[in-house]
């Protein structure tokens, strides 16, 4: 049996850095990958499940999974159920504004890196050439 290179506090999964606080409290992590968001924005505009799964591109069954899993990681009842379908929280319509600030805001940061990366690209290219080095 191998010896653990870390101390483990009880209780403390050493392996879940979401548990973890520089202070010792253990937390839950709130981040959530983009793509979640994106489809919890995506239910909640269409207010079904079934088009929401259409418009991302997956199954109904998995959308329903995830926002199941959203709504247990958040610890807010997002969706209640309506007749076949479901009915938007106040909560909800609330936290998919803030996503889709989110979504917005990530997007404009890939399109600030795409431009600063292509600017990078052509500044080096330009200084090689002037310089009398090969770009390959």
């Amino acid at each position: 049996m191998k010896a653990s290179h870390a101390a483990k506090a009880p209780g403390v999964d050493i392996h879940r850095r979401d548990q973890l606080q520089p202070n010792g409290q253990i937390r839950r992590q709130m981040m959530f990958r983009l793509e979640i968001l994106r489809t919890f924005v995506a239910v909640v505009r269409e207010g079904s499940i079934i088009a929401a799964s259409r418009r991302c591109g997956y199954s109904a069954a998995a959308v329903s999974r995830q926002m199941t899993a959203l709504q247990g990681r958040l610890g807010i009842t997002l969706f209640q159920p309506d007749g076949r379908g479901i009915r938007c929280t106040a909560e909800a319509r609330e936290l998919a504004e803030a996503a889709q600030r989110l979504l917005d805001e990530s997007s404009r940061f890939h399109d600030l890196a795409w431009r600063l990366s292509a600017t990078s690209l052509l500044e080096d290219a330009s200084s090689r050439l002037t310089t009398g080095q090969r770009t390959s």
